[in-house]
């Protein structure tokens, strides 16, 4: 590297020097999304091309610009190699060899989910412990979760930014690559235990939402947002939690009349949703295309660095998918729109839902502070998080209202990375009970306290709750009309962890709104004709209900072949989702149940 180099990418701050040119540096110890023109390997040879061995095992699709000619003689990973990038050699007595690829060095913030750039000065763990110092052989670690006990020898100097365990003192570090971020050792009850540290993104944006993939055969949808503006473009930001992903990165957004549990080939049966598929190297209108699925080339789009922000536009049968700052669409493909349930609602969709493994995101309607956004979920399936609000020091607390036929539930983690391990909040489950409850495996959990309460949850109105996290102890307050309940209190020393929550159900489908109170707008029905019955076997029920009497979630009347043959279809089409005189029985609907 020339002098001039050196002098453009270190960067003083008063924390120390920042290294921040990609092109010289990596940002995970693997640096698989390292893409810069180091020709040489760590011992000075210089590199030869990689088309001239015989290498047929890689292709373009394991370099970071997809291509082994463009790629040319440079240091890169193609083979996840845990020792970072590396290259074949022009010595002939030399196959190969590893490059010297420093890490990156953010001295005031992380910049990616796994932070291992990070090189700052913080030393306290989340629990406020004091770190260790890394220049020690630790004979005995404690794992909290399994109890047992393992040693860990020194960590090569290469795992630190600061490139000497020495430089790296006691501050926050990720040298062993964990995808969770930054931390350290730390001595508590005369054990020396892995915590993790509190270290702010350098990239915070005001609503902030965390998404993996729940192992499945299939993707199914079961968290949704509100759309709130009745407008035809939905505006959001995707950023990588870890550089790791850049070549295999994908996501999905979910456009949808109903908040249904639904897997992508349910949703091209019926007829309910569109899919906008994204990633590093392709993107289409995945479910709902009137035509062949045709994918546009969409070379890198997401980034570990920076978030990227898209539009999606639809208007009467067609939709569209544009990067900001760029005139031209990624793509532009026409859904089916026409005596459809899609053409009922002129061209209009009312909720959301997001997928992506890893992955930030950002939304333009989340921080309005004269809406209030509704979600709704419909199974146990945490695949969205979010950051808990701090409220006071070292005080988190999450504020929400919910309205749910029974067993309203949310993981607090502390990090959204590892399930485990998590706390479990359910509100009302089918013994009227509400518990907390801690997760350390998937299978066992450990009742940490226990309420029984009738009525506390109510499909048909709002109720409002409060979590409190102080140290470690968790309080759970209800506030209903002017009275505030203090349900359950509980102690335990992994609560001082906590940093993220999720919310879920249980077999039935719960509102929630976080951090606001719900408007008029997010009002349920009123009791009043039509939205109501004076007994259960009136006829004639016009109203909006669309959940079954055990909470789940009511299927579109256009999906029953039974039905559509025997009414004209613009009126199956008016029934919509909702509880109507049917199949010869009273206020009735198809519901869907659990996958």
């Amino acid at each position: 590297m020339q002098l001039h180099t050196i002098i453009a990418v270190l960067i003083h701050t008063g924390y120390g020097i920042n290294l921040t040119d990609y092109s010289q540096c990596k940002l995970t110890h693997m640096g698989l999304e390292f893409a810069g023109e180091t020709d040489t390997t760590e011992g000075g040879v210089r590199c030869e091309s990689w088309l001239a061995k015989s290498a047929a095992a890689l292709t373009d699709s394991m370099f970071p610009g997809r291509s082994i000619v463009d790629a040319r003689n440079y240091c890169r990973n193609p083979t996840q190699s845990v020792d970072g990038p590396w290259c074949y050699s022009m010595d002939p007595e030399l196959l190969y060899d590893v490059c010297m690829i420093p890490l990156c060095r953010y001295t005031e913030c992380r910049l990616t989910g796994p932070g291992m750039e990070y090189a700052g000065r913080h030393n306290r763990s989340v629990t406020d412990n004091k770190c260790l110092k890394w220049d020690k052989h630790r004979k005995k670690v404690l794992d909290p979760v399994t109890t047992k006990y393992y040693e860990q020898r020194k960590y090569s100097k290469r795992k630190f930014p600061d490139e000497t365990r020495s430089s790296a003192k006691n501050y926050c570090r990720n040298p062993d690559g964990d995808t969770a971020g930054p931390w350290c050792f730390v001595k508590t009850n005369r054990n020396v235990v892995k915590q993790y540290c509190d270290i702010a993104m350098c990239q915070m944006e005001p609503c902030t939402t965390f998404t993996k993939n729940v192992t499945t055969t299939s993707n199914i949808y079961t968290h949704y947002t509100e759309l709130n503006k009745r407008t035809s473009s939905f505006r959001f930001g995707l950023k990588l939690w870890n550089s790791d992903s850049l070549i295999n990165a994908s996501a999905s957004i979910v456009l949808s009349l109903f908040p249904l549990p639904l897997n992508e080939e349910e949703m091209n049966m019926f007829r309910t949703s569109l899919v906008v598929y994204i990633s590093n190297t392709q993107s289409a209108l995945a479910v709902g295309n009137a035509d062949v699925v045709d994918y546009e080339p969409t070379m890198n789009v997401i980034h570990s660095t920076a978030y990227t922000y898209f539009t999606i536009s639809w208007d009467r049968g067609y939709v569209s998918l544009r990067q900001d700052n760029s005139t031209k669409p990624l793509f532009l493909a026409e859904y089916k729109y026409k005596k459809h349930l899609f053409g009922l609602r002129k061209g209009q969709f009312f909720w959301y839902s997001i997928h992506g493994d890893h992955m930030l995101w950002t939304t333009d309607d989340c921080d309005e502070m004269d809406q209030c956004t509704v979600h709704t979920t419909s199974e146990e399936r945490y695949e969205r998080f979010y950051p808990l609000r701090k409220s006071s020091n070292p005080s988190f607390d999450l504020k929400f209202h919910v309205r749910s036929t029974h067993a309203a539930c949310i993981v607090f983690q502390t990090t959204p990375v590892h399930d485990l391990p998590r706390i479990r909040l359910t509100l009302y489950d089918t013994n009227n009970s509400t518990t907390i409850s801690l997760y350390q495996t998937y299978e066992t959990a450990v009742e940490l306290g226990k309420i029984t309460v009738l009525n506390l949850l109510n499909y048909w109105q709002w109720h409002e709750f409060t979590v409190t996290l102080f140290t470690n102890t968790i309080q759970v307050y209800h506030q209903h009309n002017t009275d505030t309940q203090l349900l359950l209190e509980v102690k335990h020393e992994f609560i001082s962890h906590l940093r993220w929550f999720s919310p879920a159900s249980i077999h039935s489908a719960s509102h929630w709104m976080f951090y606001c109170s719900p408007d008029e707008r997010a009002q349920p029905p009123k009791p009043f004709p039509p939205e109501c019955v004076l007994n259960t076997d009136e006829a004639g029920y016009k109203g909006h209900q669309d959940v079954t009497d055990k909470g789940q979630m009511c299927l579109p009347w256009t999906h029953s072949k039974d039905v559509v043959n025997k009414i004209d279809k613009k009126t199956v089409l008016s029934y919509w989702n909702y509880c109507r005189d049917l199949h010869g029985e009273k206020n009735v609907c198809e519901g869907i149940l659990s996958h």
